[in-house]
């Protein structure tokens, strides 16, 4: 309960920075990826798995599929978390055709 206030109160700081400061839209986004990154990982650390001692062949196939599911689409929101940040990195580095072939890429 506390690591999720403070990830909440550190993700809106993140919006306050971009109009603050010069040049604050990267490191703001690199935060914000920062911080949904690790909320992620604290969801991942909350969810149960099989008990202890089981093995893959006797979890079954459907606790399987959803395993995967699962792994799918924390790797998904993990693309989602980064992408604003990889974007804004390529363009201010690399211009902008560089940052519309990066999103096309991860899209």
């Amino acid at each position: 309960e506390t690591v999720r206030h403070v990830e909440d109160i550190v993700r809106i700081a993140t919006y306050w920075l971009p109009g603050r400061f010069a040049d604050s839209d990267l490191p703001s986004e690199g935060l914000l990826a920062t911080v949904n990154l690790a909320s992620i990982w604290h969801d991942s650390l909350a969810e149960p798995g099989p008990p202890a001692g089981l093995r893959p062949e006797h979890v079954g196939e459907d606790q399987a599929r959803r395993a995967a599911a699962r792994q799918a689409w924390r790797l998904l929101e993990v693309l989602q978390c980064v992408e604003a940040a990889a974007e804004v990195a390529a363009d201010r580095t690399l211009g902008d055709s560089a940052r519309v072939r990066l999103v096309v890429a991860i899209e």
